[in-house]
């Protein structure tokens, strides 16, 4: 399926590693992330994150905060070990946890995925989309 332009090729393209084990939500977030030239890998589970965070590169790791198997925070101590400035997002229903974790980035779960692509955008890099733009305000959603 096309979505207008062509994604660029896999050699400019950022890695997101997305890390949700609501399979519904993973997929509306992947689909957005990808529509707008990022690649995706994606993992259902801390488990699954850890194994892919070994044997991979990312630009950016975004992860639910709550999770069968675990939490955001496993994923979010993993990343580092590996990377120390990988930049980790957390995704989550919790209104009141960006004030209660600091300077770590965090975005409400929604159905809209502007606010969630506006930050990636801002940590790995351009949309590659004409036809998805991120508008630079919706990052005024994300805790600081």
């Amino acid at each position: 399926m096309s979505h207008g332009s062509p994604a660029p090729d896999a050699a400019h393209r950022r890695r997101v590693l997305l890390v949700d084990d609501d399979a519904l939500a993973q997929h509306r977030t992947a689909r957005a992330l990808s529509r707008n030239g990022y690649e995706v890998v994606t993992a259902a589970s801390v488990a699954t994150a850890l194994e892919r965070l070994a044997s991979g590169s990312y630009d950016a790791v975004i992860a639910e905060t709550c999770m069968s198997d675990g939490t955001g925070f496993d994923v979010f101590h993993a990343a580092r070990e590996v990377h120390a400035d990988l930049p980790v997002v957390f995704v989550g229903s919790d209104r009141s946890l960006p004030s209660r974790i600091g300077a770590i980035r965090y975005i409400c779960r929604s159905h809209d995925s502007s606010a969630l692509l506006a930050v990636v955008v801002e940590l790995c890099g351009v949309s590659h989309s004409p036809h998805h733009p991120v508008e630079p305000h919706c990052a005024a959603a994300v805790a600081s």
